[in-house]
């Protein structure tokens, strides 16, 4: 689900690659467009700070100058961008998060129900206009920054007008996947938020872009600076809404203007840092490269927007609220990781791999090292924290999502053992195989949901969801494996570690209550004993190659 739901999926390398944030390049000068001379410059320069302009060349240029750095400094670098890189998305996000949160409190299940499926369904609209060009964008924007202007016009151009096009599609098959609903009080809810938060999509739509181009440039702080005004904006006005005790239409109506009037000024910044042009006739060559990213998006968004779809298809309204509730916390565990995969690991592995296939490898299996922990832990602390974020966060009208977010944790473990595998693909050109998987995860969740939602309701999509996020594991490590992109070593050393952590879970859940955060942080002191032993490995491992 996006942000509230805005912006990124997690797996946008899988999921959106356009999403905010790399190193601190303010300090690069900008190329002239007709001298390669100064486009070398620029990489040069851009390299030791990072950031997605310097992704593909870059790492390119410096593996052909020499073997200076070993695969541990650039994790290491790329591990330092990927915390700048996260700053401005992350605070955004929890802001959002939170306003989501304030929204979800004072409306009620049904009400936010019913929001939360029309988002849904302007979202898949607005998906299939995601042709794979702002992955085009980005790479060849930062390959060839002189093609940079009409880039950017003609997927401005050709993004603008589908969009367009699918909402209105959308309002009209509406009443198919929402239903009017016997209860007075929501039944024309759909119709009066519909057209607001199809301007927030459409504004997010256009925003990727503008993000993407943004990027290419080196103004990641200009994306994280909007990006935070945004979400602050937007949860200070929530919080007003609130106090006045206005209804979902005034929540809708107040986000679809928000959003709107972001992207005029974020338009407006981009327009006094690059020039904009069209050239159609390139067009179809830019689809046509870039196809490939856009199908995977697409699956994406399908196999992971179609649960609300189907509830909202087969289930009242509150078992809705109930479960975008649950997958909201869901989602912002997945905040970090994601950001870093897409906005940081993404980027410069797409020159690494060409570059140096060694160090490919081996960057990809130190994040392996890194992220399955970090998905282990933020997973199982979800699970024991679920009652109390659930309760105290939300009220008790919520108490239906505590069942249904202790299903969905389990989605962050697996999620996080996958990201590694799904950047690796992406970067190492095997988009086929990895759209191919994604056709068949789609294929299983449109079918095992449709049974699931029918025999168990909201908790039957829950284990459709599960089902899935164990397939698309499953697959992506084992094929990554079998064609030597990562190696498995590092993740058998982490099987006991996993084990004592799953115990160690479970029993805090036992043995404590459930109505405090006392259960959170005694297991995360527990977790933290127990890899404190690997992560003082892979540091040790880390600076002796640093220093070698």
């Amino acid at each position: 689900m996006r942000e509230t739901f805005e912006g990124n999926h997690p797996g946008a390398a899988g999921q959106k690659i356009p999403g905010p944030d790399g190193g601190p390049m303010d300090s690069v000068r900008k190329p002239s467009f007709n001298h390669p001379a100064d486009n070398r410059s620029r990489v040069e320069e851009a390299l030791p700070e990072g950031g997605e302009a310097a992704s593909s060349g870059a790492l390119a240029g410096a593996a052909g100058a020499g073997e200076r750095e070993t695969s541990s400094n650039i994790f290491l670098g790329i591990l330092k961008r990927a915390t700048y890189a996260s700053t401005g998305t992350i605070a955004s996000r929890v802001a959002t998060a939170i306003t989501g949160i304030l929204i979800a409190r004072a409306v009620g299940p049904g009400p936010f129900g019913v929001y939360v499926s029309v988002f849904a369904l302007v979202t898949v609209a607005v998906a299939f206009t995601e042709t794979g060009l702002t992955y085009g964008l980005v790479r060849e924007g930062a390959r060839t920054p002189r093609l940079l202007p009409i880039l950017l016009g003609n997927v401005l151009a050709v993004k603008s007008v589908l969009g367009i096009l699918l909402l209105t599609g959308a309002y009209f098959l509406m009443p198919f996947f929402i239903p009017p609903s016997p209860d007075a009080g929501v039944m024309h809810v759909s119709e009066l938020i519909f057209l607001p938060l199809a301007m927030a999509s459409f504004a997010n739509l256009c925003s990727d872009t503008v993000i993407a181009a943004l990027h290419v440039e080196g103004k990641q702080k200009v994306v994280s600076y909007f990006n935070i005004a945004r979400g602050l904006l937007f949860l200070a006005g929530t919080v007003a809404i609130m106090a006045a005790r206005g209804g979902i239409e005034a929540f809708a109506w107040y986000q679809g203007i928000l959003y709107l009037t972001s992207l005029i000024a974020m338009f407006f910044t981009l327009l006094s840092v690059v020039s904009i042009s069209l050239d159609l006739s390139r067009i179809g060559r830019q689809v046509k490269d870039s196809f490939v990213f856009g199908i995977s998006i697409l699956l994406y968004i399908i196999y992971t927007e179609t649960p609300i779809l189907m509830l909202s298809r087969y289930s009242p309204e509150e078992d809705v609220g109930h479960f975008a509730v649950a997958f909201r916390f869901i989602y912002l565990a997945l905040l970090a990781g994601t950001t870093a995969a897409n906005q940081a690991f993404l980027p410069t592995l797409f020159g690494l791999f060409k570059a140096h296939s060694g160090k490919f490898r081996q960057v990809c299996s130190s994040m392996q090292s890194l992220f399955l922990p970090a998905g282990m832990v933020i997973g199982l602390g979800m699970y024991v924290s679920a009652e109390s974020l659930i309760i105290l966060l939300q009220g008790e009208q919520y108490r239906p999502a505590v069942e249904i977010m202790r299903t969905l944790c389990w989605i962050v473990v697996f999620s996080y053992g996958t990201l590694p595998v799904d950047v690796a693909l992406t970067a190492g050109d095997r988009m086929f195989v990895k759209n191919l998987m994604q056709f068949f995860v789609t294929l299983i969740m449109v079918t095992v949901g449709f049974f699931m939602i029918k025999s168990n309701g909201v908790v039957g999509i829950s284990y459709a969801m599960l089902l899935v996020n164990f397939c698309n594991f499953l697959f992506f490590v084992l094929y990554a494996y079998k064609n030597e992109m990562y190696g498995f070593t590092s993740s058998i050393r982490m099987l006991v570690p996993a084990a004592l952590t799953i115990t160690a879970g479970l029993a805090v859940i036992q043995i404590l209550p459930q109505h405090n955060f006392i259960s959170i942080f005694l297991f995360l002191l527990a977790s933290l004993a127990i890899w404190s032993r690997a992560l003082l490995r892979f540091a040790h491992y880390a600076r002796s190659n640093a220093s070698s």
